[in-house]
């Protein structure tokens, strides 16, 4: 069953299926039983196809079920071998706020907060701008090694000879010059559907073109190594073997802006591989607006301490409205609403989704590690979570609190998100209510002031709305410090710096509800 997301959004979506015939991952307790006892394998009408590149994984074909083959004792573990799915909206845009936010406005007409930016540019500035040492693979549908914004920094493996046809290397690929293609099983990684394309755009575009389109690095090596199908689909089987190669290559970083619902014995072993060898691997966190501290999304809620997952905020630094969240599982924020990138055939394109947020946070490892070659990638992680810029609309639903800030990683300045004493709010009198029901796409706006105040606390005695309809609280810069939604009973919000907020309510075009009460506010002169 295939879902599609209300908002404009890209983004990768799991399923599996069994059949007669079916393809199976598996894991033999004795690794040596598939080739001593033939006939047990005959018996069980399994067929062995192949070992998932030098790993401990098999790939099998049997008419069992499911279940049946978990029955058996020679296995220490047997799944599907999933399907995974691309699909994707696009979305026009105009500027780069992602990398500098001086708070220009998007296609929607939304003002963007100045300073809520990723801070690229400070990095830049200081001669930091990437490094060809550093190898990033872009675990996806592929990518246009032959874009003109993209070519100078896709990889080449310097041990092949280009179309000799002989595995020059030894590591059991011929020609992967460029990366390879386990779709095809061949050594052309192109990308026709576009993902990759515009994933890799955003860990290394080389940013010389008229679309004012930019990498976070202008120096890195982008390893294409397609696992999904020109129409979005790849298997387990594809995902695995990426990952062994990947691995094989040496890389630092992995990026995987995909995932879905079932947990993988596979995947996971593949991982904590990864996590043996060091190698950094940033998920995307999901797009269905859910926690994932209640219903784990994969890979990105693999508990390793190699694993980044990442979140998508916009442009004034509040979660998208799409984003998966979760205060313990999921680790940062990054841009993911109205992203331009490249695209297949020397072209540039907009799509929103956390499928490009997690390229900025891999993109940012890679261009912290070319400043930081002693480091290791747990210690960059680590710099890059503890340094995140808070965001009072992010701070319930981010482990880190907020949005990366390269410039804070590098220099490895720790986040401040302390909350004023408690003991010093005093309470004042302040009344507002919506009318019962409120009425459709009528937006409220309502100005708290308090001359004294240097934070203001609104109390809410209720609030019932439809979960599209939004209570935004603002700062008087514009800054969104929360957005209130749903139903909640004896609400204090979030402290609000200055002395003065608005309250913004903003209803959609359809089922009204109760509305608000505010009975009072709290203030710290």
């Amino acid at each position: 069953m295939i879902k599609f997301i209300k908002k404009s959004i890209y983004i990768l979506i799991l399923y599996s299926f069994t059949s007669q015939a079916a393809s199976y991952i598996v894991k033999f307790k004795n690794d040596s039983f598939v080739n001593s006892d033939k006939r047990i394998l005959a018996k069980l009408d399994i067929h062995i196809k192949k070992r998932i590149h030098h790993s401990v994984f098999f790939k099998i074909d049997s008419n069992k079920s499911l279940h049946e083959l978990k029955k058996q004792s020679i296995f220490s573990w047997v799944e599907p071998n999933y399907i995974y799915r691309i699909a994707n909206v696009e979305n026009p845009f105009e500027k780069s706020w992602w990398h500098f936010n001086y708070g220009q406005i998007d296609m929607l007409g939304q003002p963007g907060i100045a300073g809520s930016d990723i801070k690229t540019f400070r990095l830049w500035e200081k001669g930091i701008i990437g490094s060809k040492n550093i190898k990033v693979a872009v675990l996806d549908s592929g990518v246009d090694y032959r874009h003109k914004s993209l070519k100078e920094n896709i990889y080449i493996n310097s041990n092949e000879i280009p179309d000799n046809k002989i595995d020059d290397d030894k590591n059991g690929f011929i020609d992967d010059v460029n990366g390879w293609n386990f779709i095809d099983k061949n050594n052309d990684p192109m990308d026709k559907l576009g993902h990759g394309t515009h994933v890799s755009g955003i860990i290394g575009a080389s940013g010389e073109n008229d679309k004012g389109v930019a990498g976070v690095n202008q120096q890195v090596s982008i390893v294409p190594i397609k696992v999904m199908d020109d129409e979005g689909y790849g298997t387990l089987e594809n995902i695995l073997e990426g990952i062994y190669y990947a691995k094989s290559l040496g890389v630092q970083i992995v990026n995987a802006s995909l995932g879905g619902d079932p947990y993988s014995e596979a995947f996971y072993e593949a991982l904590r591989v990864l996590n043996e060898n060091k190698i950094l691997f940033v998920a995307a966190a999901g797009n269905d607006n859910m926690n994932n501290d209640e219903i784990p999304f994969y890979p990105a809620s693999y508990q390793l301490p190699n694993i980044i997952a990442v979140a998508a905020n916009d442009n004034r630094d509040s979660k998208a409205d799409f984003s998966h969240y979760g205060s313990k599982s999921v680790h940062i924020s990054a841009p993911g609403v109205l992203i331009t990138s490249t695209t297949p055939g020397d072209n540039y394109n907009f799509f929103s989704g956390t499928s490009m947020s997690a390229p900025f946070v891999a993109g940012g490892a890679a261009l912290l590690m070319s400043a930081f070659s002693n480091e290791d990638v747990f210690q960059i992680k680590e710099r890059m979570i503890k340094s995140c810029d808070p965001s009072y609309p992010l701070k319930r639903d981010i482990l880190c609190h907020g949005r990366l800030n390269l410039e804070n990683a590098l220099l490895n300045k720790k986040s401040d998100f302390s909350d004023p004493d408690v003991n010093l709010w005093t309470r004042e009198v302040f009344f507002y209510e919506t009318i019962h029901p409120y009425n459709d796409a009528e937006e409220i706006k309502l100005i708290i002031k308090s001359s004294d105040a240097k934070y203001i606390r609104i109390h809410f005695l209720k609030i019932e709305t439809e979960q599209f309809d939004k209570i935004f609280l603002e700062m008087s810069n514009g800054k969104i410090v929360e957005v209130l939604s749903g139903e909640k009973n004896n609400y204090s919000s979030e402290p609000i710096l200055g002395n003065e907020v608005m309250v913004r309510f903003k209803p959609d075009l359809s089922l009204s509800k109760f509305g608000f009460i505010i009975d009072y506010i709290e203030i710290i002169k």
